[in-house]
C-alpha cells in the first residue's frame, strides 16, 4: 500500500504527488534511523527539534535561551553582587572585612564561617520566591549550580 514502517515511502510520495517540493524526500524511515543511528548521534538532532517546539526562557527577563542555560547573559549580570567588606561570621555588611563583628564577639553559638553567593536583593530574590512559592521545583538544580559557582570563587578552591 506504499507504507514502511508507518510512514509513505518515498516512491508512493513521488507518484502521488510530482510537484511537491517533498517529492526527493529520504526513503529512510524512523525505524531504520534509529537503528543505523547510534542514540548520542540522534540527541542533537532531537534536542534541537524541542527547543524549536518548545523554547527555555530566561525565568527573569524572559529572553529565549540555550536550553543548557538557566538564566540569560545580560541576567546573570545583573545578579547582585557581594559586598566588599562583611563579616566572615554572621555575614552582616561592615566598614571593613572581619572575621567577627561586634554582634559575633557577644553571640554563642555562631557558626565559625558563612558562605553566601549573593545578596538576597532583586531580581534574585523574585527568582527564589518563584521557587519555592510557585512550584518551580525545576529550578532547584540550576540555582544549586549557581551557588556552587559562586561558592567555589569565593573560597578559591
Amino acid at each position: 500500500m506504499g507504507w514502511s514502517s508507518g510512514i509513505i515511502s518515498c516512491d508512493h510520495w513521488r507518484k502521488n504527488n510530482p510537484y511537491s517540493p517533498f517529492a526527493t524526500c529520504v526513503s529512510m524511515s524512523l525505524r531504520t534511523l534509529a537503528m543505523t543511528h547510534p542514540i548520542q548521534a540522534v540527541k542533537p538532532m532531537l534536542r534541537a527539534l524541542l527547543n524549536v517546539l518548545f523554547p527555555v526562557f530566561c525565568p527573569i527577563c524572559g529572553r529565549s535561551i540555550p536550553d543548557s542555560a538557566f538564566l540569560c547573559t545580560h541576567c546573570i549580570t545583573t545578579l547582585p553582587p557581594l559586598p566588599k567588606n562583611y563579616c566572615l561570621t554572621c555575614g552582616t555588611s561592615t566598614q571593613g572585612t572581619v572575621s567577627e563583628c561586634g554582634t559575633c564577639l557577644y553571640e554563642i553559638g555562631l557558626p565559625e564561617r558563612v558562605y553566601f553567593a549573593f545578596l538576597y536583593l532583586e531580581p534574585l530574590s523574585r527568582l527564589i520566591v518563584r521557587y519555592k512559592f510557585h512550584d518551580r521545583s525545576e529550578w532547584a538544580e540550576p540555582l544549586a549550580d549557581l551557588l556552587m559557582e559562586r561558592i567555589v570563587l569565593l573560597c578559591h578552591i
